[in-house]
Order: C-alpha cells, then structure tokens, then sequence
C-alpha cells in the first residue's frame, strides 16, 4: 500500500510538472534569487519590467492541496519564497491510524526527501534545470501532439481562472487545470484507477514556517547514487498486484 502512495502523488505531481519544465525557467528562478529589492513594491516593479518567467504569481505563499488516490487521502501542502527560488512540499497522510509527514525540497542541488517521524531521509544530486511543483504551458503546447494533448477550455479553481488541457501517456488519461503555470487541479486514470489532486487554499503570504526551507538538524540522511536509482520499486508494486 505504501508503495502505491508513492506511485500514486509521483503521477499526480511528476507526470504534470517534470515533462513540461523549460529549462529557461531554471534561469529565470536564478535571476530571481539573486535579487536584493528590499520591499514588495519594488519586488513587483522589477518582475513587470522583465521578460523573465518565474515559478509563481507572487513572492512567497502557501498553497494547499487534496488528493485522492483510489480513496486514500492525503494532503500537500507547497511553501515558497523568491518567487520559487525556494521551496518545500509537506505531504502528509494517516495509514492505520499513524500519521506519516514527508517533505521535500531542493538545496544546493541536492533533492532531498524526509520523513519527519523518523527523523531520517534521502538526497540524491539533480541537475541545476531540475524543477518540481511548475507546469510550463508554453512547453507543453509546444509539445501536445507528443501526449495526445489538447485545450479543453476555462474553469475556475479557488477563483483564479485555469486552462484545462487533458494528456494520454503510456495508458493514463490526465486532465490538468493550469493558473499562471501552477497546477491547481488533475485527475488522472488509469487500468481503473482514479486519482485526483485539488488546491484548496492559495495563500500569499510572508508568514512561513520557520526553517522550513532548511534540513533538519540529526537527520540521519543517505545519499542516493543516479546511476542506483531505478524502478525496481515499481516493479515489485505490479508483481505483488498480479499476484493478487
């Protein structure tokens, strides 16, 4: 069942956001790191004279979201400043009775995963264009024919107004309601299975959790070699469904 957790916020999250990430973007969140304006007036004066794409509307916030998967819910909730410069994805989940919170984020380089109870985690080295969290619409419309995409229209999702396009890669049927890049809503299907990832809160905001964009101090972290990361997992997870 774990692993199916996994399998299940990978697609929902993954599938939408890694395919379709411009590497252009990677510089843009560099120009934005760097910056140095010390007020928002100022911040949001300099983003409307550049041609520059950045990760999100705002300069920091929060936002939430629901998922379903199969009817195992969950929640993800997404903090970001710098426009997404920095950023950190909280998961969390109940499995019999046991609340399980993992976070996720990006330094110097490094992807890490954690599990907060346990006080232990992962890192493996990603590439400097590696983006998480960031649908590129501009990438994708460029590249629609490759998944069957197409534009199904408007809708709007906690008052901001999404494109909807839908997407049909290795047997899954996706559709993905996008606000300025950011994916707001998905649901996804496949061989009977139904999931589906919601934003319920959007929040722009200054006032995050404190260290929230750092490691934990004691973690007890491995680092995972690229060339070791494979997909035996999911191989195990289809062996033990066809074994019933």
């Amino acid at each position: 069942m774990k692993k199916y957790l996994v399998l299940s916020l990978a697609v929902l999250f993954l599938f939408s956001c890694d395919q379709f990430t411009g590497s252009g973007n990677s510089e843009n969140n560099k120009e934005v790191k760097k910056s140095t304006v010390k007020n928002k007036d100022e911040q949001k004066a300099k983003v409307a004279n550049t041609d520059l794409k950045i990760k999100y509307p705002f300069k920091s916030g929060i936002i939430k979201y629901a998922n379903d998967a199969m009817g195992m819910k969950s929640t993800l909730t997404v903090y970001f400043d710098d426009y997404g410069a920095k950023e950190c994805a909280v998961s969390e989940i109940d499995m019999n009775g046991q609340k399980m919170v993992m976070r996720s984020l990006v330094v110097d380089d490094y992807l890490y995963q954690l599990a907060m109870e346990q006080g232990s985690g992962s890192k493996i080295k990603v590439d400097e264009n590696f983006q998480t969290y960031l649908f590129d619409t501009e990438e994708f419309e460029k590249r629609m024919a490759e998944v069957k995409g197409k534009k199904l229209g408007t809708e709007e999702v906690q008052g901001k107004p999404c494109q909807i396009y839908s997407m049909e890669e290795n047997g899954a049927v996706s559709k993905i309601w996008v606000w300025k890049n950011v994916v707001l809503k998905m649901t996804a299907e496949q061989d009977a299975m139904e999931m589906s990832m919601l934003a319920v809160d959007i929040k722009e905001t200054d006032d995050l959790p404190k260290a929230i964009f750092e490691i934990p101090q004691g973690f007890n972290i491995e680092e995972i070699k690229a060339d070791d990361y494979n997909n035996e997992d999911i191989d195990d997870f289809d062996d033990e469904n066809a074994a019933g």
